[in-house]
Parts: C-alpha cells; structure tokens; sequence
C-alpha cells in the first residue's frame, strides 16, 4: 500500500479492507469507538506521534511494514 510518505489520511486508509483489517485487529477497543471518526482526517504520520506516547515504537513500526505490504 502507498502511504505517501506517511500523508495518506486514516480515512484514506481504512478505506482498503485488508489495512480497516489489520487496525481492526491490532485495536480493537479503538477501532469499535468514536476515535475513528475523529481522527479520520488525521495523517498517518499525525496518528504516529500521538501513539508513540502510548504505543512501542516496536509495534507501531511493525504494523507499518504490515500496511506497506498490503
């Protein structure tokens, strides 16, 4: 998947099944709720810096390769 340098937007993103998918997956609690629907213009470069405060550098640096494979 082409994240554009990591400018494509969550909506953008969570608009290709396997990536809504994979966010599912790894976020359950958040992707059930109205986080989504806040943050949907949000970068993914954006969503990045707030969840490195919550998140393992480690897994969001995982589940980035996941995106790019898709």
């Amino acid at each position: 998947m082409d994240l554009r340098n990591n400018k494509i937007t969550v909506k953008e993103l969570l608009a290709n099944p396997a990536a809504n998918a994979l966010f599912a997956r790894e976020f359950p609690q958040i992707a059930k709720g109205r986080f989504v629907t806040i943050v949907q213009n949000t970068t993914l470069e954006e969503l990045m810096t707030f969840a490195e405060r919550y998140i393992p550098k480690q897994k969001i640096n995982r589940i980035l390769d996941e995106l790019k494979r898709i």
